[in-house]
């Protein structure tokens, strides 16, 4: 908890905010959900495969395609896809983010 992935989510396209910004009023499960589908808002375009999902206070969910590397934000919980069996991994406090597959 307190950590947010560096960069862009691909969920939220600077240029088509209003229709292209992630998922408010979900809970941490829905995110986690959403990136274990590779889910994607109706308003964005591009497709990736999600490797991480970041759920931020209060209630607000974005995916990303990538996740080397952390910002700290204590209104932040990054979770990260491992390889198989699917399952997010709540990333600790040694600032470290596992690989993810696709």
């Amino acid at each position: 908890q307190g950590k947010m992935c560096k960069g862009e989510p691909y969920t939220r396209d600077q240029c088509e905010l209003a229709n292209c910004n992630g998922w408010s009023g979900v809970t941490q499960q829905d995110c986690q959900d959403k990136c274990h589908n590779n889910e994607k808002p109706i308003g964005c375009k591009q497709d990736f495969q999600c490797v991480a999902a970041v759920f931020e206070a209060p209630n607000w969910c974005q995916l990303y395609s990538s996740c080397t590397e952390f910002d700290v934000d204590s209104n932040a919980v990054s979770m990260v896809k491992k390889p198989s069996p699917f399952f997010l991994q709540m990333v600790d406090g040694d600032g470290s983010c596992p690989r993810g597959s696709n």
